[in-house]
């Protein structure tokens, strides 16, 4: 497709001058309209539909300017100065989020999350992620626990909360799986200072799954192995891809945190891996990740609880609080002294545990 050209000013300009005034209207909407609709919005068509919009504002009665209103307040990149003109026309402050362009700021020039929550609340994928580019505007307390929710699905906006220095070690811990290598080791590094989490002690019976774990991957069975993932650690299994060089990662240390050392962990991966993601230069990064995290912070990332209920109610110390099923802050388990046993509801299917594997 050929990309559009930008229109023609002097024949829109003097449609706008023409005496039947009811073409201003009509060509102010139809040129909004199409700049709401369309799919790729590059400089010189926002340009275009600025001079446009500008010049054509005070010549339309308020009904005009408020249908133009509604049709642009969702589009996140809708040039600043149109929306001060709408908003100058209608008596309004900035009722939505405009990139850089509300009025009210924080002392830092930035502009307060607490104005965000209307915008928040629309659900909107294009507005979250306008709003977690702009470095003006503040995202804190719900602000930031919303699009970090909304962000684990969503790798863009993960990406761009997780370039944001309001984003803490356990929200980012959240959004380990959109994150690119330097940010991961960068997380993995930040849990791992974390005195509560290294104070954490293996849970007693830690490793009674790891017969039935080998023995589905001998049989090329992914998916009883994250059915019992799902069930012990409440990770989430659509993060575990194993095409997907993040995936990998999480995948072995979830391995890793249900009680597998770090040569059965990558036998475990070589086994379910396709040929694409098993090279030797992969395996060899994936083994050096297992040897050197520590089981504490596998087990935090690998748990789908962990960090994220972590990251929603931080302690005043800043230190994660207790989840239920998961490490608790004060250095124990909620699962100490029981062993761990597979889920009933949820067999490994066709496995034999092999008796006498270790203790």
């Amino acid at each position: 497709m050929r990309p559009r050209s930008a229109p023609d000013l002097s024949t829109l300009a003097r449609l706008a001058q023409n005496p039947a005034a009811e073409l201003r209207p009509l060509l102010l909407r139809v040129q909004a309209q199409t700049f709401a609709d369309a799919q790729r919005r590059d400089e010189a068509m926002a340009a275009s539909f600025e001079a446009i919009a500008l010049g054509l504002i005070p010549l339309v009665s308020d009904d005009v300017v408020a249908d133009i209103a509604a049709i642009l307040d969702p589009i996140p990149d809708a040039p600043r100065r149109v929306l001060g003109a709408l908003d100058a026309r209608l008596g309004r402050r900035a009722s939505s989020y405009r990139p850089s362009g509300h009025d009210q700021r924080h002392p830092d020039g930035r502009t307060p999350s607490e104005d965000l929550q209307a915008v928040l609340s629309r659900q909107n994928p294009a507005l979250d992620l306008a709003i977690a580019k702009d470095q003006s505007v503040v995202l804190d307390g719900r602000a930031l626990s919303i699009l970090v929710d909304r962000a684990v699905h969503q790798r863009d906006l993960a990406r761009a909360l997780l370039a944001r220095r309001e984003t803490g070690r356990f929200d980012r811990a959240a959004l380990y799986r959109h994150a690119d290598a330097a940010t991961r080791a960068s997380i993995r590094h930040d849990l791992a200072s974390v005195g509560a989490l290294s104070a954490v002690l293996r849970p007693a019976g830690l490793g009674a799954d790891i017969p039935a774990i080998l023995a589905a991957a001998e049989m090329g069975d992914f998916d009883s192995i994250a059915d019992l993932a799902e069930s012990r650690l409440g990770c989430d299994r659509t993060a575990l891809d194993l095409n997907d060089p993040a995936g990998r990662e999480l995948f072995a240390l979830t391995l890793l945190a249900l009680g597998l050392d770090d040569a059965e962990c990558i036998r475990v991966v070589i086994l379910l891996a396709s040929e694409a993601s098993r090279s030797v230069g992969t395996m060899t990064e994936l083994a050096q990740l297992v040897r050197t995290t520590p089981w504490p912070v596998a087990a935090f990332l690998a748990g789908r609880d962990g960090p994220r209920r972590r990251s929603r109610t931080p302690t005043p110390g800043g230190e994660p609080t207790r989840a239920a099923g998961t490490l608790r802050a004060d250095g124990r388990s909620d699962a100490a002294g029981a062993a761990p046993r597979l889920n009933p509801a949820e067999p490994v299917r066709a496995h034999t545990a092999q008796a006498g594997h270790r203790s």
